[in-house]
């Protein structure tokens, strides 16, 4: 079937309307969304590393012109709310990939420490970035990122591969603060992505969730 066929058949079907075909309209949507999230992510690259680069500095890292930028983000706190719904969305995607209730407590927790590490820096900078009294909504939606991740740690409690006597909350806080650790030595290439996040592993596993060796 030839394009033009196509394009009838999706007339008579009243899949095109007011004149405009809706392969040419997804098309465009499709390269905006493209752009928009190029932006956020070159923004999470570079405020990760340099909290105060300038718009320009993301614009040039998303390899658009800042008037482009600014088409799709008015300001640097539209560019931070959308970089905070984007964070949000990859925390969710890390927990699902992470699989947490499958299999042996430490083994899901490994899991999840490479989803996260693979979310970058960008994590510390949006919640330095977000005070929680003006942020709630957001806070909110954090916190509960975070309930499958303290029912994997009680899991394993119940199992005893961690220790009991920890504080899931500041077990939950270490998992950052040594993520970021293992973000800044990589950038300072001073250990390899993944000597940093085995690292990260063997950290939270022998030294504060205790209970034996892996």
């Amino acid at each position: 079937m030839s394009h033009y066929e196509t394009v009838l058949r999706q007339l008579d079907l009243g899949q095109a309307h007011s004149g405009t075909m809706c392969g040419v309209s997804s098309t465009k949507a499709g390269f905006r969304n493209r752009t928009r999230q190029a932006i956020i992510d070159a923004a999470g690259a570079v405020l990760g590393e340099r909290p105060y680069a300038s718009m320009s500095e993301i614009a040039e890292a998303a390899e658009v012109g800042r008037s482009t930028l600014h088409r799709y983000f008015s300001d640097r706190g539209e560019l931070i709310g959308a970089m905070s719904e984007d964070l949000l969305e990859r925390l969710d995607h890390a927990i699902i990939e992470a699989e947490l209730d499958q299999g042996p407590p430490r083994e899901a927790l490994r899991r999840l420490l490479h989803g996260y590490y693979d979310i970058g820096p960008r994590v510390m900078f949006v919640l330095n970035e977000l005070h929680a009294d003006c942020n709630e909504a957001f806070y909110a939606r954090f916190d509960a990122a975070g309930i499958p991740v303290e029912r994997l740690l009680e899991r394993g409690r119940a199992a005893g591969d961690f220790d009991d006597a920890m504080n899931i909350d500041w077990v939950r806080r270490m998992l950052w603060y040594l993520l970021s650790a293992a973000w800044d030595a990589v950038a300072k290439k001073a250990m390899s992505r993944h000597a940093a996040v085995d690292s990260v592993v063997r950290t939270l596993e022998q030294g504060i969730l205790g209970r034996g060796r892996a």
